[in-house]
């Protein structure tokens, strides 16, 4: 599928994220649609036509970095997030040798996708976003 990727307008964060904040890690991390909205904001949106299909947030900021704070895709199966993963890789492998991300314990699907695309688990942070519930670093290196 042929995706176009562009900043978000606020209308488009607003849409992606009232749809992001039904479905989990969101819903069990008890993150709602505002907060989505404002890191989508700041996102690189994948695009069928004018229509958002995903989102992806890479910040260079922090101490791991370049780290990949968000990645969301309308219909997961469709190549939207694998397309969206690669274009962060593209951008994050220009400035730095790796690109880190969090991923919930309990995401298995989403813990899947990224070993699947070359990313190892480094480290956990327990209890981090809520009691119970941990977070795994994870890391990709380009070599």
């Amino acid at each position: 599928m042929g995706w176009t990727f562009g900043e978000l307008n606020e209308e488009r964060a607003r849409e992606l994220a009232a749809q992001a904040a039904n479905v989990d890690p969101w819903t069990t991390l008890g993150i709602g649609a505002d907060v989505l909205e404002k890191t989508m904001s700041d996102g690189l949106g994948a695009f069928e036509g004018e229509r958002a299909v995903g989102c992806a947030v890479l910040t260079f900021d922090g101490v791991l970095q370049p780290y990949l704070k968000l990645l969301y895709a309308v219909a997961p199966g469709q190549g939207i997030g694998s397309a969206l993963m690669a274009e962060c890789e593209r951008r994050a492998f220009e400035r730095s040798r790796n690109l880190f991300l969090l991923v919930s314990d309990f995401n298995h699907p989403a813990i899947e996708f990224y070993e699947r695309h070359g990313y190892k688990k480094i480290g956990l942070l327990e209890d981090f976003i809520v009691p119970g519930k941990h977070e795994i670093i994870m890391r990709k290196r380009c070599d």
